[in-house]
C-alpha cells in the first residue's frame, strides 16, 4: 500500500508541475508585444512656380491693375494613397480659383487659373487631406504713382445748337456726350484734366464762348457720375475760349492719368 501511494504522489506533482509550466508559458505568449502596425505617412502636395508676379509668364492682365494666373498643383509621385485638396487666399474674397477644389491620386497634376488678382501682396494656400502639409504660392505687385501725363490729348465736340446746348437741351445734350464718349473712350485711359475751349468768332463773343465751356465741363464730368469709367476721377479748369473759331466747336484737351 505505501508503494502505492508513493508512486500516485509523484504522479500529482508532475501533473502539477505540467500545469504551472503551461501557465507560465501563456503568460509569456501573452506579454510578448505584437507587430506595430503599419503608419502611411501624409500624402505631399507640390505647386509650381512659387513666386507669382506680374512679369511671370503664368500672368496676364484681366482688367486695369487685375490680374489672371495660373499654377500647376500635384499630389507627388513618392506619395501614398489618394487625396483631396481645396484652395484659399489671404487678399480677396473676389478672387476665383477654376477648379477650386479636387482630388489627386499619386503622381496626378491639375493647372489651375486664379483670376480677379489685385495689385497687392498676398498668397495663395492649397491644403491637402489626411494631414498634408500645405504649400503656398506668394504673389508680389506693387502699383506705380499715378500720375498725369503732361502730353495732352485733343478733340473737338461740335454743337449742332449752340442755343439748345446752353439751354440744357436734352436732344443736345445727349449729342454732345455721344460725341464725347467716343472720342475719350478711343484714348484707353482715365481723364484726370479736363479743358475746354469755347469759340469766339470775335472778340464780343468771348463772354458766350466762355458760357459754352463751362456748359461743357458740366456735361463732361456729368459722364463719370453717370459711371462712364474714363471720366470718374476727372476735374474740370477755367472757362477758356479760342478767339477767332466757329461758335459751333468746342477744342477739349484731356490730360491722363498714366494708368
Amino acid at each position: 500500500m505505501h508503494k502505492f501511494a508513493t508512486r500516485d504522489t509523484v504522479l500529482l506533482s508532475g501533473w502539477l508541475f505540467a500545469d504551472l509550466l503551461l501557465g507560465l508559458m501563456v503568460i509569456f505568449l501573452v506579454s510578448i508585444p505584437g507587430l506595430p502596425p503599419k503608419i502611411i505617412p501624409p500624402p505631399k502636395l507640390a505647386v509650381s512656380p512659387a513666386v507669382l508676379e506680374p512679369s511671370n509668364p503664368n500672368c496676364k492682365p484681366s482688367g486695369d491693375d487685375i490680374y489672371r494666373c495660373t499654377v500647376s498643383l500635384s499630389e507627388t509621385i513618392d506619395s501614398i494613397g489618394d487625396m483631396t485638396w481645396e484652395s484659399s487666399n489671404d487678399m480677396s474674397p473676389a478672387i476665383t480659383f477654376s477648379p477650386g477644389s479636387g482630388s489627386f491620386s499619386p503622381g496626378q497634376t491639375a493647372k489651375i487659373t486664379i483670376d480677379h488678382i489685385p495689385c497687392q501682396t498676398g498668397s495663395f494656400t492649397f491644403k491637402g487631406s489626411r494631414s498634408a502639409q500645405p504649400v503656398t504660392v506668394f504673389w508680389k505687385c506693387a502699383l506705380s504713382p499715378v500720375m498725369l501725363d503732361l502730353h495732352y490729348q485733343v478733340f473737338h465736340v461740335h454743337l449742332s445748337d449752340i442755343d439748345g446746348f446752353l439751354n440744357g437741351s436734352s436732344s443736345v445734350i445727349n449729342d454732345v456726350k455721344r460725341q464725347a464718349r467716343t472720342k475719350i473712350q478711343a484714348l484707353h485711359h482715365r481723364v484726370g484734366l479736363v479743358i475746354a475751349y469755347g469759340g469766339a468768332p470775335e472778340v464780343g463773343d468771348i463772354a458766350r464762348a466762355q458760357s459754352i465751356s463751362r456748359k461743357m465741363y458740366d456735361v463732361l464730368l456729368s459722364l463719370g457720375r453717370e459711371n462712364f469709367a474714363p471720366m470718374k476721377n476727372a476735374t474740370s479748369y477755367r472757362e477758356l475760349y479760342n478767339l477767332n473759331s466757329s461758335a459751333d466747336d468746342v477744342e477739349v484737351h484731356v490730360f491722363l492719368f498714366n494708368r
